[in-house]
């Protein structure tokens, strides 16, 4: 079982700096050995992300210099939605359906959030 932690963004405008300096110390653990909380608690977990991702080695370099990545896709990380006993939930594509027509499609807020991310 991955060690379990919890990840608070304390500002979502840097969300994604908050989430490259938590995963940076755990860069070399084995695949997938690290789950952070991202949504809910420890005790309540709702979503994690597990960490690190699939390591991909890149081609051989001809000249490696110090700026040169040793693998790519440093913050590769796997989206897990998670249930009490930290297992993977009940998560294809017929519940993200029934959940998106029961709660979002008539949803004016989701719609508006849709819009600012893509617009």
């Amino acid at each position: 079982m991955p060690e379990i932690k919890e990840l608070k963004i304390v500002n979502p405008e840097n969300i994604y700096k908050e989430i490259a300096n938590a995963l940076y110390p755990y860069r070399n653990e084995p695949q997938g050995t690290i789950t952070f909380i991202v949504e809910g608690t420890k005790e309540k977990p709702l979503v994690g992300i597990r960490y690190p991702g699939k390591k991909l080695f890149p081609r051989e370099l001809k000249k490696p210099n110090i700026n040169s990545a040793l693998w790519s896709n440093l913050y590769d990380f796997e989206v897990v939605p998670m249930d009490e006993r930290f297992e993977t939930a009940n998560f294809t594509y017929d519940t993200i359906l029934k959940d998106f027509e029961e709660n979002k499609m008539a949803d004016e807020f989701f719609w508006k959030q849709i819009e600012e991310l893509y617009l």
